[in-house]
């Protein structure tokens, strides 16, 4: 199937869009109103240091999510730099539970459930994904791990959805090396995409 206006409106404005997008805004108005106004836990304020400056951060680096916040933390000109990059996880966060709801109810589709089912199953695993303490805490702090979660649900997506093709593997691997780019835990999910 070659992606066109016609594709793109019925993957993104159907059911299982309408739900991956309901999912994500629901998501991303608990995530901003539970997140840190400042700098938080952990490694968030060496993070927010090296996004703003353009630094390097403790090994690994962490060089794609250096760059993406640098950028992030210029162009959003609204409150501390912590704040912005804070914004950034809630965002990141609220992107990655509606991935999960649109490729729960994709799956879904495809294993034969009804339309509304299959909306049903995808809404069912983004509060089962989002409700979680891991993906909540990640999401209102800043951190690489938000922004990696959304790398590997693009990868699960597109590994998982798209046609093999040349161009399917060339996708999940460019979208995966930015993975290891903004963490080395993405690692872990060769394996399992090796067997998709």
């Amino acid at each position: 199937m070659r992606w066109t206006v016609a594709v793109a409106n019925r993957v993104l404005f159907g059911r299982s869009g309408v739900v991956a997008f309901a999912a994500a805004f629901a998501a991303f108005v608990v995530f901003a109103w539970t997140m840190y106004p400042g700098v938080g836990p952990t490694d968030s304020g060496e993070l927010a240091l090296t996004a703003w400056t353009g630094g390097v951060a403790h090994a690994p680096g962490f060089p794609m999510y250096t760059a993406l916040g640098w950028v992030w933390a210029h162009v959003c000109a609204v409150g501390t730099v912590a704040w912005r990059l804070n914004l950034l996880s809630a965002i990141a966060g609220a992107v990655t539970v509606g991935l999960v709801a649109w490729v729960g109810a994709r799956l879904a589709e495809r294993m034969g459930a009804s339309r509304a089912w299959a909306c049903a199953v995808g809404g069912a695993a983004a509060i089962a994904y989002g409700a979680g303490w891991i993906a909540w805490q990640s999401s209102i702090v800043t951190e690489v791990y938000a922004v990696n979660t959304v790398i590997v649900a693009v990868v699960v997506a597109i590994a998982l959805l798209a046609r093999p093709s040349h161009r399917a593997i060339a996708y999940v691997g460019a979208v995966f090396g930015c993975g290891l780019a903004v963490h080395p835990v993405s690692t872990l999910f060769v394996a399992p995409l090796l067997l998709a």
